[in-house]
């Protein structure tokens, strides 16, 4: 089973970006968009710690790393330019 949980992650982690789009599309999406990204990009997280090393861990840690990265970077950005209330 450990060995499947690198593909597992990297699909919660797709799924977690996909609400972004769903959210505009489906009231189910936008009513709990954060809720959705949270939890399956937490459980992304511990799937990805949790699996056996191989090509599925490393991908799927790079991927969350990076989606990491951007998020961060947006909020970051956005708090500097962000000059209105």
């Amino acid at each position: 089973m450990r060995k499947y949980t690198g593909i597992l992650s990297i699909l919660l982690l797709l799924f977690s970006i996909s609400s972004l789009f769903l959210g505009s599309q489906f009231k189910f999406f936008s009513d709990y968009l954060y809720q959705i990204m949270f939890l399956s990009y937490i459980l992304s997280w511990i799937f990805t710690l949790i699996s056996k090393k191989g090509i599925w861990k490393t991908l799927s840690l790079i991927a969350l790393i990076l989606v990491s990265i951007v998020f961060i970077g947006f909020f970051l950005i956005m708090t500097i330019l962000w000059d209105r209330p």
